[in-house]
């Protein structure tokens, strides 16, 4: 009996362990079968920081409750705790209420001085204030490149209670960031907490304090709520430990004893060289899923400087967490949680090789012009790669009359000619330009195409001092000893020499003497800045070379061949575009343009046209006449591939239609709101389609949108696509309504406005566009993808924050539309031909005068 029921028993464990076996194998198989590789296998949670913070007040009302507007439906909502004078937890993200609160003006004596993590702090603290003295408080936005004009509502402060009970949400993640704080003022936060759990649901509680975390870990493990470890930068210490938190780190196994997950910086996981490039990812993610750990990703926000990779588009750098075919992190803080709820939503595990030509069309501007310089074959080849569905060339003519692409008529636009040898060839032409400028038609394309090609060299150059006291010249010495090899051997002591053009030396204060000897430039990078000058040694003679009396740094750019420069229309706010590549990237002809686009999987080309009528009257030059010719040369009219036309001018497009089948695109280059009828009906007569600029769609004052025009509708109904123009992937070239996301800007015209398709500097974020598996579920789409309602934020402003009205403009007419015929030129060029210079038949064309030049040298010279 006791064997059978040792048996019995046995069998019993068997039978157990293989149920529990093939229960961790489905387990496993399931999590194996899921597209997502974070711990779970479920999707990446979204953990909106203060709610939607990245436009309203962090920790606002506003801010939480937008979240279930605009976002995922189980996003989670993020509270900083602190704690009042009587132990009430409150919802503010900072515990100097200072910068976030206007605290300063309701209390404007009670300034304090604290140390905060071993820091010396002044502000207004919660720890002065109980909850009644905190009501006269409200929250501002604490981050001065973002709107204020919610603050004027008056945000009151939000007990954590509040947050917990009446503010729609599906979880809560509470992040106690100062508890030895808290403790110094004997004030519990660990009581606070516990007690907290019990009255309503915690879902995650993090810290950047072991203690903290260790010591309610007990009391927690019965229940739902996860710890998560919060790491900070990895040279601080944690309080308890005494250790970094990059040391920390490598001790995975003993953060899991307290912890079930992580919270760490996003350059954790994918670090960034100082000039802002993405570095190979860490193992981090993986260390941590090993361990047995969540691992979760901070510092998100759509308004942040991205890293020159993403294109400044912030889905592409959720994706690159969530969707890289190697890790998934667990989930992401974020002051903008639309954008991950779209990224894992609708544009996940993506099929990137799906080519669609249908509408919205994608037209690049200048070719993928927000990576590379415009209009040159890397640009083209960029927006090919990224999926455009037409690439443009903005047709220029050179003084031996071959058409090239290029986005200004004005080389100072696109090129540093003016550290080229022409830079001198300046002409004042008012019909082109109010101010002078060097013009495509003063240069051949030989000289464009071989003077211009090469990239700016920059060199930073070693300390240079030339002084007269002796410390200085030994302080030089030391420096320039890991140099030696460059300082002529009879100075003594070594004195640095700069190379530099020989008309340099009689313009340029900074110089002190030349001397006509050869030197190595190739030096240790450092950089200095120019000082007072030395008495000049000799002004008569033109060396190569001369020693430059510096201060302590200089930044030296070798003059050499220039190339052609990206666009940096954002530059005014400190955004600039793909800096190490700014000047790459080789100028095409048109009939270069139109061999490389041939073969490309491109749905056609757009040729545009400007100034035709000074062409034809100035330079008697046909530019209709060698645009047919170069494509009819090319093959275009044997092509299945669309060319498309356009131009600001009708009587360009009139022209075209006289004598070509091509889709004419009639651009109103000025922002409008309504159209006369006969206007549109014009239009049609010669047009196939218009671009409308985004202003005339979707007008806005202050970056808020103020309403739809319907001017699409109405185009569309007489028969026109249209095309709005230029979108960008910078989040302060859209007006706040879009959320700094480039993709629901995208939506909005596409959805919302319906437009035909899009003209723009990034195609690479209009094709993904264009993938994302939500674009057919119509009124079924999730929130997050339904068109933004223009004109919404403004009614949730207060009257004396509202932005101002929008002064009226005049309707398009007919006559703002009808131009007079092209003048008859005297010739067209066929490409490839060298037809004697094409210079303005009357007009001014000057050199530069002496004080335009001194200011452009000695700007070559500090650049």
């Amino acid at each position: 009996m006791g064997r059978r029921r040792r048996r019995s028993s046995r069998v019993g464990v068997s039978a157990f362990l293989a149920a529990f076996l093939l229960l961790q194998l489905g387990l496993a198989a399931a999590q194996n079968a899921s597209p997502w590789l974070t711990l779970s296998g479920n999707a990446p949670a979204i953990i909106a920081k203060g709610g939607f913070s990245g436009l309203f007040p962090d920790s606002s009302s506003n801010a939480y409750t937008f979240v279930s507007f605009s976002s995922s439906n189980d996003t989670t909502l993020w509270c900083d705790v602190q704690l009042t004078k009587d132990g009430i937890g409150i919802c503010v993200p900072d515990v100097n209420l200072d910068n976030c609160t206007d605290i300063g003006f309701v209390y404007p004596q009670n300034k304090t001085a604290y140390v905060v993590n071993g820091v010396n702090t002044t502000g207004w603290f919660s720890v002065d204030y109980n909850m009644n003295d905190l009501s006269p408080v409200s929250l501002k936005q604490p981050i001065y490149s973002r709107t204020f004009r919610f603050d004027s509502l008056a945000f009151p402060i939000l007990p954590v209670d509040l947050l917990g009970t009446q503010i729609n949400h599906s979880s809560l993640w509470l992040n106690v960031q100062h508890n030895a704080f808290y403790m110094q003022h004997n004030l519990s936060m660990r009581n606070f907490l516990l007690s907290e759990v019990r009255r309503i649901v915690v879902d995650y509680v993090s810290s950047p304090e072991v203690a903290f975390l260790s010591g309610i870990a007990p009391r927690l493990r019965s229940t739902k709520t996860k710890l998560i470890f919060h790491f900070l930068d990895k040279s601080i210490l944690e309080p308890s430990t005494n250790q970094t938190y990059g040391l920390l780190l490598s001790n995975l196994t003993f953060i899991k004893t307290f912890a079930s997950g992580i919270l760490v910086p996003k350059n954790y996981i994918w670090p960034v060289t100082t000039d802002n490039y993405l570095l190979p990812s860490t193992s981090i993610v993986m260390d941590a899923h090993k361990a047995g750990l969540e691992i979760y990703a901070a510092d998100f926000a759509n308004d942040n400087i991205l890293s020159f990779n993403y294109s400044y588009d912030p889905l592409a750098e959720y994706l690159r967490f969530f969707d890289n075919r190697v890790f998934s992190v667990d989930g992401v803080v974020t002051d903008s949680p639309i954008t991950p709820s779209e990224a894992i939503g609708c544009f996940s595990q993506l099929n990137q090789s799906s080519v669609d030509h249908g509408k919205p069309l994608i037209i690049s501007h200048n070719g993928a012009s927000g990576d590379y310089a415009d209009c040159t074959d890397l640009a083209y080849q960029k927006a090919i790669d990224d999926g455009a569905d037409v690439i443009d060339c903005p047709v220029q003519v050179t003084q031996d009359g071959h058409l090239i692409c290029m986005s200004s008529v004005d080389l100072l636009d696109d090129t540093t000619v003016t550290k080229s040898q022409f830079s001198s060839q300046f002409s004042n032409i008012p019909q082109l330009k109010n101010t002078p400028g060097i013009f495509t038609f003063n240069l051949t394309w030989n000289q464009i195409q071989k003077n211009l090609k090469r990239d700016m060299k920059v060199r930073q150059l070693s300390l240079v001092v030339v002084g007269e006291d002796f410390e200085q010249f030994v302080w030089c010495t030391v420096v320039l000893n890991v140099v030696a090899s460059t300082v002529p051997p009879f100075l003594h002591p070594p004195i640095l020499l700069i190379p530099l053009p020989r008309t340099m030396v009689d313009m340029c204060q900074a110089i002190s003497y030349a001397i006509p000897v050869s030197i190595n430039t190739e030096l240790v990078p450092s950089t200095i800045e120019i000082g007072n000058p030395f008495k000049p040694y000799n002004r008569s003679h033109n060396y190569d070379y001369a020693i430059i009396h510096c201060s302590s740094s200089f930044q030296y750019i070798e003059p050499c061949d220039v190339h052609a420069i990206i666009s940096q229309p954002f530059s005014a706010y400190g955004i600039v575009r793909n800096p190490r590549y700014k000047n790459s990237g080789a100028f095409l002809s048109l009939a270069d343009f139109l061999t490389f686009a041939r073969d490309k999987p491109l749905s056609g080309v757009l040729i545009l046209i400007e100034h035709a009528a000074f062409m034809a009257q100035r330079l008697s030059f046909s530019v209709v006449d060698s645009v047919i010719a170069a494509l009819n040369d090319a093959g275009y009219n044997k092509t299945t591939l669309d060319v498309m036309i356009q131009s600001s001018d009708s009587a360009v497009l009139v022209r075209f239609k006289q004598l070509t089948n091509y889709k004419l695109v009639y651009q109103i280059e000025k922002s409008i709101r309504h159209a006369v009828n006969s206007s549109v009906a014009d239009i049609r007569t010669f047009a196939n389609a218009v671009a409308l600029d985004k202003q005339s769609i979707y007008p806005s004052t202050l970056l808020f949108t103020t309403g739809e025009t319907g001017l699409v509708s109405q185009f569309q109904a007489a028969g026109l696509d249209v095309y709005a123009y230029v979108l960008c992937n910078e989040f302060v070239s859209q007006p706040w309504d879009f959320l700094s996301d480039a993709t629901v800007e995208i939506n909005a015209y596409v959805v919302g406005a319906g437009v035909d398709g899009i003209i723009t500097d990034f195609p690479g974020t209009a094709r993904r566009y264009k993938r994302n598996s939500c674009r057919n579920l119509g009124s079924n789409a999730p929130n997050y993808m339904q068109p933004i309602q223009a004109g919404q934020l403004l009614t949730l402003m207060t009257p004396s924050s509202l932005p101002p009205a929008l002064s009226p403009i005049p309707p398009l007419t007919v006559s703002d539309v009808v131009e007079p015929p092209l003048p008859s030129a005297s010739r067209s060029v066929a490409p490839g031909a060298s037809p004697s210079s094409l210079n303005p038949s009357s007009g001014q064309r000057n050199v530069v005068s002496l004080s335009v030049s001194l200011l452009m040298a000695c700007g070559f010279l500090l650049v």
